[in-house]
């Protein structure tokens, strides 16, 4: 994969007029119909009150917070975590909102909600195999076999992590904190990351068809499906999480012709629209932060 990303960009630079002509397909489509950069805004700006909304019902057990607290917490760690690989600083970051106490409870209540959107993303990236698989590629052999040749490594990779997470004690500490969450909040959570992700996935679907691609809808989400279950597995600092997704996206898009321009555009403007945007708002919340938000010892009740 850092290969295909390193020839991605070598490919882009190599390319560089085809990629301008791409852009400047996508700027005259948003002249002429405005109101289309404003509803890919507008399902951002959704996919980041669910998110808010899911912290805000996570740690309602450790503390009963408003929705503009939980917006502070979620944007301004969002922030913090955009140059370390697996999110990991937005871990680090929200237990600073808690006691020293609370800590513990924090990162389990943040691994839990983590662990139900990757669910999410591998269920459905599953799901997109499976309809490639049944609908698509049944009559071509070759085809055939690399589909069920992906399918296999992906249960087999679920299956390893599984089974290593649960013999790692910190991973057994975590599940006993997860039973603070109790069934229906879990549902709650669920339903949550399920819809955040039916709300990006087709944000990729809906640029795609600014670039007037015609394939069949449920043959585009499939690969969607699939390129976000590939980025998903890999260690990504989110400052570069375009240029995985990107490399992503053309290895799984590679059998449409679809050029390496559309999917860097689409994969740059996705970047841009859903992390890059809220890390700039978090870092102006971080710097309205008072000192009393940052609860370092246990509060006196």
């Amino acid at each position: 994969m850092i290969l295909l990303s390193a020839y991605l960009i070598v490919q882009l630079q190599a390319d560089n007029q085809n990629f301008k002509k791409v852009f400047q397909v996508l700027l005259l489509q948003f002249e002429k119909q405005p109101y289309l950069i404003l509803f890919l805004f507008l399902l951002s700006g959704l996919n980041w009150i669910l998110e808010i909304k899911k912290w805000q019902i996570l740690i309602r057990k450790i503390r009963s917070i408003s929705f503009w607290e939980a917006t502070k917490q979620t944007l301004s760690s969002h922030s913090f975590s955009l140059v370390t690989p697996f999110k990991s600083g937005d871990y680090a970051f929200k237990t600073l909102f808690f006691e020293k106490d609370k800590k513990i409870k924090v990162l389990a209540l943040n691994a839990l909600g983590n662990l139900v959107q990757l669910s999410n993303t591998l269920l459905m990236g599953f799901l997109g195999w499976m309809i490639l698989s049944l609908f698509y590629v049944v009559n071509n052999p070759i085809e055939s076999k690399q589909m069920r040749l992906f399918g296999i490594l992906a249960l087999l990779l679920i299956g390893i992590t599984l089974v290593v997470l649960k013999k790692q004690p910190y991973f057994k500490q975590i599940i006993h904190k997860f039973k603070i969450v109790n069934r229906e909040k879990l549902y709650k959570i669920g339903l949550i990351s399920f819809l955040r992700y039916v709300i990006f996935s087709h944000q990729f679907y809906f640029i795609l068809l600014i670039f007037g691609l015609t394939f069949p809808y449920a043959q585009v989400i499939s690969l969607i499906f699939l390129t976000y279950f590939l980025s998903s597995i890999l260690p990504v600092f989110t400052l570069f999480d375009f240029v995985i997704k990107g490399s992503a996206a053309l290895l799984i898009f590679s059998k449409l012709g679809v050029s390496e321009s559309i999917l860097f555009t689409t994969t740059t403007l996705m970047w841009f629209m859903n992390f890059v945007l809220p890390a700039m708002i978090g870092v102006l919340v971080m710097l309205t932060l008072k000192s009393d938000q940052i609860a370092l010892k246990p509060k006196q009740k």
